[in-house]
């Protein structure tokens, strides 16, 4: 049997070393390419034929493409419209990154916490160059809490801000990681019971009682299939909660100080 987090593990596919630098091609390599390349053939299939009365495929687009204009406006103002190419991106990115592992011999690109860890530093680190860029040293203000306090108390409530400030994408990515891992791991170790549960059922009961077997086989494949769709309802829920705190950052990051 394979571990159980099969589906998240890096392998080297190609390996490739010039002098220091190490250029192997990998598993999260080759399936990054797979996710941009379902997204954009997916999107381009999706409008290839626009209609005024939209056909489910078209319906479809425009529904991510209003949820996604809907959260970023009511979560960060007017202003953070000109984000919406960005959000709209890293939302559908997340979204099938969380799916790929959910298929067979699939890998959750997601639960790499090294690869989420980039982008979610990559968005804070420009979000926050906006914000001194708009501001200037203004854009301190925003830690600076205790008044009437003791100066010591504020100087060092000021530092626990920045920190906490600092470790926001952090947690933001090892959140989504953590919980791609664990969905994940669960559903492989299901269907692992699973195929020992049918080998073991049916050479208990035989012949003779093959509709017993046959009955437990099926109440199993239910449970399976229960925890499957609740993984898929974890994937869009993580790319939701990972896109809404990005949101959250970047009405921070705009919005007067």
């Amino acid at each position: 049997m394979f571990s159980p987090l099969e589906g998240v593990k890096d392998e080297i596919l190609i390996g490739f070393i010039l002098g220091k630098l190490d250029l192997s091609f990998t598993s999260l390599s080759f399936f990054l390419i797979v996710v941009y390349s379902a997204v954009f053939l997916l999107f381009l299939f999706f409008r290839s034929e626009l209609k005024v009365i939209p056909h489910p495929g078209q319906l479809v687009l425009e529904s991510f493409y209003r949820f996604m204009l809907d959260m970023i406006v009511g979560r960060a103002g007017p202003e953070s419209i000109v984000y919406f190419p960005m959000m709209f991106c890293i939302f559908v990115f997340v979204l099938f990154g969380n799916l790929c592992g959910i298929f067979p011999y699939g890998m959750t690109v997601t639960a790499q916490i090294g690869m989420v860890f980039m982008l979610g530093y990559s968005s804070f680190i420009g979000l926050t160059y906006i914000g001194l860029g708009r501001y200037k040293w203004r854009f301190l203000k925003k830690f600076v809490v205790g008044g009437g306090m003791a100066k010591v108390l504020v100087a060092l409530l000021f530092v626990l801000e920045i920190v906490s400030y600092c470790v926001r994408p952090l947690s933001l990515s090892v959140r989504l990681a953590a919980n791609m891992i664990g969905g994940h791991a669960l559903l492989h170790l299901l269907a692992m019971m699973f195929i020992q549960f049918v080998g073991k059922i049916f050479g208990a009961v035989g012949c003779w009682c093959m509709s017993v077997g046959v009955l437990g086989v099926a109440c199993f494949v239910s449970g399976v299939f229960a925890v499957f769709m609740l993984e898929v309802g974890v994937a869009f829920l993580q790319a939701y909660i990972f896109s809404l705190l990005l949101c959250l950052y970047i009405g921070e990051s705009i919005r007067p100080v």
